[in-house]
């Protein structure tokens, strides 16, 4: 017998390797599925573990999806997807995979975001990843702050100014920004508004910000300031617009990761390498979701139970869009760095703020037409109404302060003490 036993062990490996007889191969459970385990807590392995787990696919293929299962926050691109969805196209409806919608993606490398999983009829956790364990948005606007606080330091110790300046308006463009830009957002949406509790209005860890609201309480704030101190008026808003493209890009950043203010459709083949999908629970899944479920509004719970009523591709998340927010927070960047050249130059008092007032209206007109969340007014979007007045307004003030506004003269050194 003992002689038998390499024979037979020789015909078995020439068997495997010839084809003819399959490897076992070891269960692989379905995400949303528990791991089976025997009884030592180790995987089975064996090839009735398999059969057992293709059973129970096949058996809850007709259940309705309760769960939504998805991973940590990941981008992976469409022809990713697309291969992962033709391999795994026997897999059951408790572990989906996204599809991309190829009408709207087309070819390219469109993003897409992966969150925890979530129960469908439970309320979603945060949106957004959590760096370092802090929420992304709340941490966006914190860099942006500090960010702002040391180049507002570095400015105003240049031109001779005490230390103090910058610590002063810095809590004047926080507090008095966040202040102007929930109001104007809230009454923006009033008709959303109304119809929540009062202490809905003051949940800003949520979101909802405007950016013109800010102008209505920074710029009284910064003329009593100056007023109060002595200071030159034109000389503060030359220092604190500094703030205007930092919040800009750092703000538009939290934007992208929040899951608000996102762009329109990714229709043309153009924006296909760059588009993003957001998660199911999304404010940019949840608008498009109750457009096409013809209703008028509708909590998160309530859409996730109706997940099966969804067009395929809205099951996964939103449609591929376009990342308006990176464009908004890259422009922001780029206005950034020429108030910096721009600041020191030979000017006027006045003009890097009227400049820089100037170039981000524009800016903003022009990425409303890549935005789909914010309200028609007539032909333009409210916001792209007073981007045009604030552009104008912007351009004859810079002018004008070319012509009668004082040169720009640093102080002596002696004044920074």
């Amino acid at each position: 017998m003992s002689r038998l036993w390499p024979i037979a062990a020789s015909a078995c490996r020439s068997a495997i390797s010839s084809g003819s007889v399959a490897r076992p191969r070891a269960a692989r459970p379905s995400p949303s599925a528990p791991e089976l385990t025997s009884s030592t807590s180790r995987p089975l392995r064996a090839s009735a573990a398999s059969a057992s787990t293709t059973a129970n696919r096949r058996a809850s293929a007709s259940e309705p999806s309760s769960w939504v299962s998805t991973r940590v926050p990941t981008f992976t691109t469409t022809r990713r997807a697309a291969r992962s969805t033709d391999r795994s196209s026997s897999r059951s409806p408790m572990a989906p995979t996204a599809v991309p919608d190829r009408r709207r993606a087309r070819k390219g490398g469109v993003l897409h975001w992966r969150p925890g999983s979530v129960p469908c009829r439970g309320e979603p956790a945060t949106v957004y990843p959590r760096i370092l364990g802090l929420p992304s948005w709340g941490l966006m606007i914190g860099l942006g702050t500090l960010t702002g606080y040391l180049l507002l330091a570095r400015l105003a110790r240049r031109d001779g100014h005490h230390r103090d300046l910058a610590i002063d308006l810095t809590w004047i463009v926080v507090l008095g920004g966040l202040v102007g830009s929930r109001a104007l957002h809230v009454l923006e949406y009033w008709d959303v508004y109304r119809n929540l509790p009062p202490v809905e209005m003051l949940r800003i860890d949520r979101g909802g910000m405007s950016w013109y609201g800010m102008f209505a309480t920074i710029l009284p704030a910064a003329w009593w300031y100056a007023r109060r101190h002595g200071l030159s008026l034109l000389e503060v808003f030359d220092l604190g617009t500094v703030y205007l493209p930092v919040a800009q890009a750092f703000g538009r950043t939290g934007c992208f990761l929040a899951g608000c203010c996102w762009g329109k459709p990714a229709e043309h083949t153009l924006w296909a390498p760059i588009a993003v999908r957001f998660p199911v629970g999304s404010p940019a899944w949840l608008e498009e979701a109750v457009h096409a479920l013809g209703i008028e509004h509708g909590s998160v719970a309530q859409l996730r139970a109706q997940l099966g009523s969804l067009p395929p591709a809205l099951r996964e998340g939103s449609y591929a869009l376009i990342p308006v927010q990176l464009l908004m927070a890259g422009f922001g960047a780029a206005v950034l760095a020429f108030y910096l050249l721009y600041h020191g130059r030979h000017r006027r008092l006045g003009q890097p703020f009227a400049a820089v007032f100037t170039l981000l209206a524009l800016g903003r007109f022009g990425f409303e037409f890549l935005r789909a969340d914010n309200p028609m007014v007539g032909e333009f979007t409210l916001h792209q109404w007073i981007s045009l007045a604030l552009a104008a307004a912007g351009a004859l003030l810079w002018w004008a302060l070319g012509r009668w506004a004082p040169p720009y003269e640093p102080r002596a050194a002696a004044a920074r003490d």
